[in-house]
């Protein structure tokens, strides 16, 4: 994991985002949008950006609690790691500026040279991102999706058949779903094998690439005789 992967998940975190805009006539133009942290901060009512004040929470909406409660587990997260570094958080007069802070938190991390520590934070900090995008509704969730051409590992099944709305309908056995806008798993429909996130969803890329490489060199060896 490179230290440019761990500052762009800061800057998708921390940073004004550029949107496209279709116009009616199909004109394009671009747009900036405040970061995903202000979105989550503005998302909350007045007094409650610090879980503190304001209404109670008997009158709170269901988005305000998940806001709430994503914004204070990454303002605790940031302080409790700046602390573990004997480390302040960056302020703005007096109040605690989060993504000052991430930004300092970055700079520790990376002068560390600990690459498990980068991808730590990488990971964590890209997830905050994608809550806040799901919570808000800032993008559509990603939906499952069926690899196709790829038969699973274990069964070799490339198919199963499903029963649809216009009779039975046949798709690829191998499907991969989404928790939280990241990869959860990949699941095979007819054996019911699963790689989850981490180990066993890169144990399963690799079993697939080295297929593909193996049929690719079938395919050129029987051109050859």
């Amino acid at each position: 994991m490179t230290t440019a992967a761990l500052w762009a998940a800061v800057d998708a975190l921390t940073q004004p985002r550029q949107i496209r805009l279709t116009r009616d006539n199909g004109q394009h133009d671009w747009t900036q949008t405040p970061s995903l942290w202000q979105q989550l901060t503005d998302a909350l009512p007045t007094g409650q950006e610090q879980g503190t004040g304001g209404h109670s929470s008997s009158y709170r909406t269901p988005i305000s609690v998940d806001c709430l409660d994503l914004r204070t587990d990454i303002h605790t997260t940031v302080l409790d790691a700046l602390h573990g570094h004997d480390q302040h958080p960056r302020r703005n007069g007096i109040a605690i500026d989060i993504p000052a802070s991430i930004r300092h938190l970055a700079s520790i991390v990376i002068a560390t040279n600990d690459d498990d520590l980068t991808h730590w934070w990488t990971w964590r900090i890209t997830h905050w991102s994608q809550k806040i995008i799901i919570t808000l509704g800032v993008e559509r969730p990603p939906q499952p999706r069926r690899i196709r051409d790829t038969p699973c590992p274990l069964c070799h099944a490339t198919h199963i058949t499903l029963k649809g709305a216009d009779g039975p309908q046949r798709v690829p056995a191998l499907l991969i779903d989404f928790a939280d806008g990241l990869i959860r798993a990949a699941q095979c429909g007819a054996c019911s094998a699963a790689w989850f996130r981490g180990d066993q969803l890169h144990t399963l890329a690799d079993a697939l690439t080295t297929r593909r490489q193996t049929e690719d060199a079938e395919g050129q060896l029987d051109v050859v005789c």
